[in-house]
This record gives C-alpha cells, structure tokens and sequence, in this order.
C-alpha cells in the first residue's frame, strides 16, 4: 500500500512539474507577454538538466526560444544559446542565459552561485551589464 502511494505522488509530482503549456496549433504563444515567456523558459532549461525533464519540456522550451527570437531579433542570441554573459546585455538576455540569480542587490546586482563553485557577480547599470565579475573556487 505504501509503495502504490508512493508511486501515485511521484507521478503527480512529475506531472506538475511539465506539462504541455504551449503547442505549434495554437495561438497562446503570440498572445503571452515577453516577461512571462522568459520565466517559462528559464523554469523549463533549468529542469532540462534535471532528472525530471521530458521530451515534452524540450519542446516547450525550444517552442518558446523561437517566439522570443522572432519577437525580439536584436537581442544576442548567440551569447544566450551559450549561456555567455557580457556587457551591454540586458537583464532579459542574462535571465535567458544565465536563469534567475541566487541574489539580488536591488536589481543593481545578481550573483550566481554556479555549479563549478565559481561565483559570479553580474553588475548593471540603465538595465544594461556593466560589469561580469567572475570569482573562482579553489577549495
């Protein structure tokens, strides 16, 4: 009985997490706002490296890529799709690079702690990078 149980809410927890939210046949994509898209992508490429992530979230998250780089061309795709951060990037392209921060400094500063140890400390000035401070780990 306990091991049906846990079956049950493992199921209902992998479901929760994914899901089919955007499809090619509708019209959802063109009418969501650029701030909710990013969320969506950022939440789905973080799950991607995860043992919780699905074909379905491939496709969402490639679904949404292509909305956002045809609504927004003059942004540095090249540096997003290599979660690469540098200046004059703006706080949307780092969110796509880099997913959300660990910590904000009123939205002067984000520092991510980052899965080499590295810390990293993303500066902006007008809503743009002005500053990428790399800190490395040697414990």
């Amino acid at each position: 009985m306990k091991k049906n149980l846990f079956c049950l809410l493992f199921i209902t927890l992998i479901s929760a997490c994914g899901g089919t939210k955007y499809s090619n046949s509708s019209n959802s994509l063109g009418v969501t706002k650029t701030e909710t898209l990013i969320n969506d992508a950022v939440k789905i490429k973080k799950r991607l490296g995860s043992v919780f992530s699905s074909a379905d979230d491939e496709n969402q998250y490639n679904l949404i890529f292509g909305e956002l780089k045809s609504r927004h061309p003059e942004w540095d795709w090249e540096r997003i799709d290599n979660s690469r951060v540098e200046k004059g990037m703006t706080e949307k392209e780092v969110l796509l690079a880099w997913g959300f921060p660990d910590s904000k400094s009123k939205s002067v500063s984000w520092k991510y702690f980052r899965v080499d140890k590295s810390k990293a400390i993303v500066n902006f000035e007008d809503s743009r990078v002005n500053k990428v401070i790399v800190i490395n780990s040697f414990n």
